[in-house]
């Protein structure tokens, strides 16, 4: 999708259509405006009958031609970009009848992304923590001989040395390098985290990169930053989001650095003149020390040893109070203004957003424009202009929708829902054995992307398809209970990389409830209008095939909290959200599902205030 693929950068708006049968391109704009106008033309569909407008693609920069077109390009062209340019204008050039052909990777399995700013740079450390790039995963220590990451579940990865003290937590989608500290409170959420880094007690690390030797201190938090080298975030402070700290800086404790922050702890900050690819100054680390492979120092003994190393004195070290505290290391990088004339000259959206923006604060906003993390304004604005591109189509194309599948009485939406549902139901049936799960998530991904679709729907789609038929052939409640555990425990790999965080949990629980309430034709529907917040309880009749896969949810609500798949935070949100949902109660009233509930919550309760034996012991475990 255009609009949300976080890997794909700010600064880019490509539009391609292509002949539907060969791939053929036949228009190639990197601006909206130009594309929707020659969109509303029509005339391409004069020589092709066929042709898709493609807005979900990503250009790798990977061209495949003759010597010949070599040379032809050398001798009589003058085009300053290959893309903007020579595509561009090619692709239109009727007379010379030059063909461009792409290939677009389809299957599940093929992965393809650039780095252009931080931004993408999170985003696919991300795609790499949750295995999307399989084989290329952090546990086949394959980027270097020196590490030795192993995988965990919930796509924790941990390298050698690691240790976590007492009510330390280490949240899904983590990594953490060899011989790293998280201190006893401290939390690591979504986030990768350099060899030899301290994570003092009660901080907080959120959607953030940390590279080596980072120090951060008790109650400190930082947010979608990146964090060079050997910095030092004192006790309390907070480093807000986008913030980008170089080498040796030091945040004094107590101190919030500003949205979007670029600090430095080099004076001379380059000419921005002389490299067109930079928007980020000078960040190099060839002047600066090499953090000791031995475990990190907490305190002012990391930045020290960076002084010592490169040979600043402390006289010398660059600081500004106001940007990194009293006390602190560290000076604001400044973009300059033909940078910033050049990030937004090609974007109509962009510039607005910046102009907006900018009466707030300049820096802020170029930060944002150049593609820093945490760039939510940006990223709405490009949304709502992908939106407003498509509307016309995705009018007609529901319209059309609607008419074909008029028969079964359901419109556009729920016939999106439909073929989303038939991939499912055929996927799960070709799929027995459980070690083609690996497979059936790499298809259901592949999907995803296609359909624009959340995991959410995905397992609204697969609930029914793997229970349904179970649900409704039990012959006793008993049986309904005992086979549709084990139903679930063979499907367990893949709810697990589904369930990604409490609202996908919610949705599970849920899906199972919808498909006690009305079985397996109607569940997957049901669930889907869940979700859309579409959902009409007189358009829904109670299954009468269902009657023991009802009396089961109990057990089999029991059974997803004891394996782990449905946590008891989730549990929770699904009592508390439930009445919103407007589903019959036939299902989550009944005395024997309240009792389970209470009984799960309050285990929960008991074994959190039993727990200090068992985290001293897992202390142990870590220390040795």
């Amino acid at each position: 999708d255009g609009a949300r693929n976080r890997i794909r950068p700010l600064d880019e708006e490509l539009v391609v259509a292509l002949n539907g049968r060969t791939n053929q391109i036949l228009k190639y704009e990197n601006n909206l405006t130009r594309a929707k106008v020659q969109v509303a033309d029509g005339t391409l569909f004069d020589e092709h009958p066929t042709v898709e407008f493609r807005t979900d693609l990503i250009d790798c920069s990977i061209d495949i031609c003759s010597q010949e077109m070599v040379n032809l390009i050398a001798e009589n062209y003058d085009y300053m970009d290959l893309r903007s340019d020579f595509v561009r204008n090619e692709v239109q050039n009727r007379e010379l009848d030059y063909r461009i052909h792409a290939h677009v990777l389809t299957s599940p399995s093929d992965y393809a992304c650039r780095v252009r700013d931080l931004r993408t740079y999170a985003a696919i450390s991300r795609d790499v923590v949750r295995r999307w790039l399989y084989p290329l995963v952090p546990d086949a220590n394959w980027v270097t001989e020196a590490t030795s990451y192993s995988f965990e579940r919930g796509f924790r990865y941990r390298d050698e040395g690691v240790r976590v003290e007492r009510n330390g937590v280490i949240s899904e989608g983590t990594m953490l390098g060899a011989g790293v500290v998280v201190e006893s409170g401290a939390q690591v959420i979504n986030s990768v985290v350099g060899p030899h880094c301290v994570i003092g007690k009660g901080a907080v690390v959120r959607n953030s990169n940390l590279w080596a030797g980072v120090v951060v201190g008790a109650n400190a938090k930082v947010t979608e930053a990146l964090l060079c080298d050997g910095v030092v975030i004192g006790n309390g402070a907070e480093v807000s989001r986008g913030g980008v700290l170089s080498f040796g800086v030091e945040i004094a404790p107590g101190f919030t650095t500003t949205p979007f922050a670029r600090l430095t702890t080099s004076r001379d900050q380059g000419d921005a003149e002389e490299d067109d690819d930079s928007d980020f100054g000078d960040f190099s680390d060839d002047d600066q020390a090499e953090v000791p492979s031995g475990s990190a120092n907490k305190g002012d003994a990391v930045g020290n040893r960076l002084r010592i190393a490169s040979g600043t004195s402390e006289a010398t070290l660059p600081r500004d109070d106001s940007q990194v505290g009293p006390g602190g290391v560290g000076i604001r990088w400044l973009p300059v203004a033909s940078q910033l004339g050049r990030m937004l000259a090609t974007s109509a959206w962009a510039k607005d957003t910046f102009e907006v923006m900018s009466e707030e604060d300049p820096e802020l906003s170029f930060a944002q424009a150049s593609g820093a993390m945490g760039s939510t304004e940006l990223e709405k604005a490009r949304a709502d202009v992908y939106h407003a591109f498509g509307e016309l189509s995705l009018e007609e194309e529901d319209e059309v929708e609607a008419e074909d599948d008029a028969g079964a009485g359901r419109s556009g939406r729920q016939a999106d829902d439909a073929r989303l549902l038939q991939f499912v139901v055929e996927l799960a049936q070709g799929s027995g054995a459980e070690n083609e799960q690996d497979r059936v998530m790499l298809e259901l991904n592949g999907q995803k992307f296609a359909m624009n679709r959340s995991f959410e729907d995905l397992i609204y789609a697969l609930v029914p398809s793997i229970l349904g038929e179970v649900a409704e052939t039990a012959v006793s409640a008993e049986a309904a209970k005992i086979k549709l555990c084990a139903q679930l425990d063979k499907w367990t790999s893949t709810l697990e990389r589904l369930c990604l965080d409490q609202p996908q949990e919610v949705a599970l629980v849920t899906a199972v409830e919808v498909l006690a309430l009305y079985g397996q034709k109607e569940a997957g529907f049901a669930g889907l209008a869940l979700h859309a917040r579409t959902f009409e309880p007189s358009q829904h009749e109670i299954s009468q095939l269902t009657d023991y896969a009802r009396a089961a949810f109990p057990f089999v609500l029991s059974h997803l909290c004891i394996k782990g798949l449905v946590s008891t935070e989730a549990l929770q949100q699904w009592v508390d959200t439930h009445a919103s949902l407007q589903l019959p109660s036939a299902v989550f009233a009944s005395p024997v599902t309240t009792l389970v509930i209470q009984q799960m919550l309050e285990d929960e309760e008991d074994s959190g205030s039993e727990g200090s034996g068992s985290e001293e012991g897992s202390e142990e475990e870590y220390d040795e």
